[in-house]
């Protein structure tokens, strides 16, 4: 009978948890087909909570940036139902993103999980505000960490990550945009420059992709662009500094 009651017990204590757990999220899942069913719909506002780098190389049709780092919807109504999306089913910022419009009070609040990915492999419509697919991408050029450590003199470095809890490599530039125009108007400073222009960002896609938006702005006069392989992620991950 004392087996009977503890088995009972565990098993309200396991269910009591489960369900606190999905208290605590308060937010719905999207299918791609439900999403896509939704676009139009202006009771509802799509948010791509991916880097600013990332939204403007291309986006879910009719989605706004608001990068999950930030987490600032104050500007949205919050009679709004909002649907935050990721780059794919693994990243888990568009759940963070949820959860955090939940505490700011949004009472209607989605998730699509498949992301940008699943979006894409599904053809989905999107929106390309900076388009990167034909430039000449031998013109990029990886530099590893090491390298540019020893030869920083050499370079003119750009970061396009901007965020505080990482900080930026001694003497970078920060480029910070929120659309096309003022990402040229900062490049455009740098045309008479006779050094090499390196760009970085978190990861080595993301570091690559900055130096594909250099090169498609066709503002610079150099021919090759550089990139910090593997990111900041591994220039911290060797034991080197950033600055704040």
């Amino acid at each position: 009978m004392k087996k009977i009651i503890v088995f009972i017990f565990l098993l309200n204590l396991v269910f009591g948890f489960a369900n606190l757990c999905f208290a605590n999220n308060n937010y719905n899942e999207l299918t791609t087909e439900q999403l896509y069913n939704l676009l139009e719909n202006t009771d509802y506002v799509i948010i791509d909570v991916r880097s600013k780098l990332e939204y403007l190389c291309g986006c879910i049709k009719n989605a706004i940036s608001t990068p999950q780092r930030r987490s600032d919807f104050s500007k949205i109504p919050k009679n709004k139902k909002i649907i935050f999306y990721c780059a794919n089913i693994r990243c888990n910022d568009a759940k963070n993103s949820a959860k955090s419009a939940i505490a700011q009070g949004f009472e209607n609040v989605y998730v699509y999980s498949g992301g940008y990915e699943e979006w894409l492999e599904k053809k989905m419509p999107i929106t390309k505000i900076i388009d990167t697919s034909k430039i000449d991408k031998t013109e990029i050029i990886s530099v590893k960490s090491g390298d540019l450590e020893k030869n920083k003199n050499d370079y003119i470095i750009l970061d396009f990550l901007n965020d505080e809890k990482y900080g930026k490599i001694k003497d970078a530039i920060i480029i910070e945009f929120n659309n096309l125009d003022e990402l040229k108007k900062k490049i455009k400073k740098l045309k008479k420059t006779k050094k090499k222009i390196l760009a970085y960002h978190l990861t080595e896609n993301l570091s690559k992709l900055s130096a594909e938006v250099l090169i498609s702005t066709n503002l610079l006069p150099k021919k090759e662009i550089y990139y910090l392989e593997s990111g900041l992620l591994a220039w911290l991950a060797t034991g080197r500094k950033t600055e704040q």
